[in-house]
């Protein structure tokens, strides 16, 4: 499949086309950029039942200024009648687009511009079957047709077993301790989920109740620590760090009070399972 670049940075899709993005220069955009060192993975999935979709591009934006997307030549990217099309995309910066335009054609019709100026992961849009060469926008209630596309951003997953505990109730540093601990944020956001437990003569517990902020390689939040069911530090500030090191290697979560962060309670885990864009 032949493929033409709009800027520099990789595409990554399921059916094995490389492309790039749409560069960009801009103080607002620059100044929107997270603490995240890599661009977030958004899956891009159209669906139809009864007709054949093709896409010819799919732009990224935020506020209005590009920040990556890929167009494609014939033969473009299809989804036939009853099937499913899933590309994966990463933007050039390390955002998350609030807006997406795409141009696409489908049951053999012109090609359709479709703008969705606040993007909505997870939603069902509606595609126009057969196209007209007109643009579009999200149609009011929009219920889902024969032909959907939707558009999610994809988590960082790690899966890990308790490496070392720090008890800091009696200053115990306790090694290899049975359990599981699973990791899953989304880089850019305030989304993810922090759980682990372990057992040695007490049985320990460590989830996340607020997120400050993600970056692809580490969590700032507030994590409740318990201790054989009792509280030993209840929504206290700290920092998991090192998710991004893969399988083999081990990441830290140190917690302090719930007023300032420093290293006191402590988990470290093994990395037995990761899916980290």
């Amino acid at each position: 499949m032949k493929k033409r670049y709009v800027g520099i940075a990789a595409i990554f899709i399921t059916i094995s086309i490389i492309a790039g993005v749409v560069s960009y220069n801009s103080n607002e955009l620059e100044a929107s950029v997270t603490y995240n060192e890599k661009p977030p993975t958004i899956r891009v999935t159209v669906t139809n039942y009864d007709h054949t979709v093709e896409m010819e591009s799919i732009i990224f934006s935020y506020n209005g200024h590009d920040i990556g997307g890929v167009v494609y030549t014939e033969p473009l990217p299809k989804c036939t009648k009853g099937g499913t099309l899933t590309l994966h995309v990463s933007p050039k910066v390390p955002v998350v687009p609030n807006d997406v335009r795409f141009r696409y054609k489908c049951d053999g019709g012109p090609l359709n511009h479709y703008r969705i100026p606040d993007l909505k992961f997870g939603k069902s849009y509606t595609l126009t079957c057969p196209t007209t060469g007109e643009d579009e926008w999200p149609k009011e209630g929009d219920p889902p047709g024969d032909a959907i596309i939707v558009f999610e951003l994809i988590p960082n997953i790690v899966i890990a077993r308790p490496y070392m505990i720090h008890d800091l109730e009696t200053d115990e540093w306790i090694s290899n301790p049975p359990g599981k601990c699973i990791v899953a944020w989304q880089p850019g956001t305030t989304t993810a989920i922090f759980f682990a437990f372990a057992r040695s003569n007490e049985t320990y517990i460590f989830s996340l109740t607020e997120v400050f902020n993600c970056t692809d390689y580490d969590i700032w939040g507030r994590w409740n620590v318990m201790k054989d069911g009792r509280f030993v530090c209840e929504r206290c500030i700290g920092h998991a760090y090192g998710l991004d090191t893969g399988v083999g290697n081990y990441f830290k979560l140190y917690i302090g009070n719930q007023t300032s962060y420093y290293e006191g309670w402590h988990f470290s885990g093994w990395i037995l399972r990761s899916r980290v864009s």
